[in-house]
């Protein structure tokens, strides 16, 4: 295997410019598959740990600690609840093995671009695994709260399986968040209920059959993976992590302290993590000479374009000035798809101008309409004062 790559923005720029100098439709750097999963990877564990630090700045650790732990839940099982649905369809026993296989994103993927150990054993019943570096903790471990670090690591597992198969039980002889020099996964579940899902499995296979539905050849089928190559397929498939889990977050939130309080929270972490996202790149652009401008902030910017995962039209981009109309977006998409409505605001309307300010105290951000505010379009007039 290959040696591991840390997770940072510095490392993924030089990835993307050892590959590629092509620039996508909105300007940034069209990213590989590879390049896409480890930017959403670290967009969504920086902007985690941010809103985590908020939640225990203004909370009080124990308090931010038992919304997380609530919210991750939830994200773990909806999760589960739509891989247990996606198997039942193809006529899958809801095992460990499948679980395995069937991981969102799957187990394979994930451990492809990360660089991390595949699975160390796997039946029915039984798989176990070792993580050891972790992306992840690229982000979590110089910017999050080492508790909450824990907490999601704890919590999203055992409800991911609980949703897919009640079954199913998970324990972690050791995680890195915990100080450990690696992450242990183990998902087992009794024999005999193994065997009852297979003899479910097969009474399902029977009613597709009569039905004229397709049926998976294998019995434990591993997840179709589609094309690897393509960004756009892989932007889609990793996506929903950071949306998901930042919706059940803020959903909870809102349950606990009210709208109002929910969406100051998120604006002011939503801020603190553009300003951190713009002072890398600065710092990262200034190491190599390159004119801090607009067209390099957008050329170079820390997401990278993905193909038909959204679509950019009336772009226009030089030194001093930029201007897209996004009429497809993989995120908008997501988050319309839970009902995060407002509060997916912040990562726009806070995030992107800090980001930009930090970047150069000249860069001003105009977001004349977007998605996520319901609008059918999103329309970003970014310029240099």
């Amino acid at each position: 295997m290959a040696a591991y790559i840390p997770y940072t923005y510095a490392a993924n720029l030089q990835l993307e410019l050892s590959v590629s100098k092509d620039f996508g439709q909105g300007g940034q750097l069209e990213g590989s598959a590879e390049h896409a999963i480890r930017c959403l990877t670290r967009i969504r564990c920086s902007c985690y740990s941010f809103v985590a630090k908020e939640m225990a700045s203004r909370l009080g650790l124990e308090e931010a600690e038992a919304i997380v732990r609530r919210g991750i839940r939830d994200f773990g099982r909806y999760l589960g609840g739509k891989m247990r649905l996606a198997a039942e369809a193809r006529g899958l026993p809801l095992d460990v093995q499948n679980l395995s296989g069937w991981w969102y994103p799957s187990a394979r993927a994930a451990a492809r671009y990360s660089g991390t150990s595949a699975p160390s054993a796997s039946m029915p019943h039984y798989s176990a695994h070792t993580y050891a570096p972790c992306p992840n903790m690229d982000a979590y471990g110089p910017l999050c709260p080492q508790k909450l670090a824990v907490a999601i690591c704890e919590e999203i597992h055992l409800a991911i399986a609980k949703g897919f198969n009640p079954d199913i039980d998970v324990w972690h002889p050791a995680l890195l968040p915990r100080g450990q020099n690696h992450c242990g996964f183990v998902f087992e579940m009794p024999f005999e209920a193994a065997q009852r899902a297979m003899d479910a499995a097969l009474q399902q296979r029977e009613i597709l059959k009569a039905e004229g539905k397709p049926l998976a050849q294998d019995l434990h089928e591993p997840q179709p993976e589609g094309d690897p190559s393509d960004p756009a397929y892989a932007y889609v498939r990793y996506a929903p992590r950071h949306c998901h889990q930042y919706h059940f977050i803020a959903n909870e939130l809102a349950r606990s302290l009210g709208t109002e309080e929910t969406m100051r929270l998120l604006r002011a972490a939503a801020r603190d993590w553009g300003t951190w996202r713009g002072e890398e790149m600065r710092r990262e652009h200034l190491r190599r000479g390159w004119p801090l401008n607009v067209e390099t902030f957008i050329r170079y910017y820390d997401d990278p374009a993905a193909g038909d995962a959204w679509v950019a039209e009336n772009v226009e981009l030089n030194e001093r000035e930029h201007h897209r109309t996004v009429t497809k977006s993989a995120f908008a998409t997501l988050f319309a798809e839970v009902g995060t409505g407002q509060y997916a605001l912040p990562l726009y309307e806070d995030a992107i101008p800090a980001q930009a300010t930090a970047y150069h105290p000249a860069v001003r951000v105009e977001i004349l309409h977007l998605m996520e505010r319901g609008d059918s379009v999103s329309e970003f007039h970014i310029w240099m004062e």
